[in-house]
């Protein structure tokens, strides 16, 4: 099932039955990407900004949604930049990289954060 006016806009003839897809097939990827980036940026620059606790779960959920989203779109940009056979590769690298990221952020934050203030003493 295509959206309708699909071939109007020379997109690609196939089935898209989840939201993501669909939005990606009317829209250029980069496009879609770059406007996601917009709505994470502007959360954080709202949160920063934030003078009520309203405002501050207004501006996290602006950022969720740019955020939230994103691993779908740049799941979807690998498919089309990868050939088939090195998808495989290219997915599961991604998929390390996202199982990692939280498990050594806060390890490598941590451990900065004590070497700072050991070399704090030292002046």
């Amino acid at each position: 099932m295509n959206p309708p006016g699909a071939d109007k806009l020379s997109c690609r003839q196939r089935d898209y039955s989840s939201g993501p897809a669909y939005v990606l097939q009317l829209f250029r990827t980069q496009t879609v990407f770059d406007r996601l980036h917009d709505y994470f940026h502007g959360g954080f620059i709202a949160l920063r900004l934030a003078s009520s606790m309203t405002m501050l779960v207004l501006a996290r959920v602006l950022q969720g949604l740019g955020g939230g989203a994103d691993a779908t779109v740049v799941e979807s940009i690998l498919l089309e930049s990868f050939p088939p056979a090195k998808r495989g590769a290219a997915t599961a690298l991604f998929g390390l990289a996202i199982v990692v990221a939280p498990i050594l952020g806060p390890t490598l934050g941590g451990w900065l954060t004590i070497i700072g203030r050991a070399l704090d003493f030292l002046h």
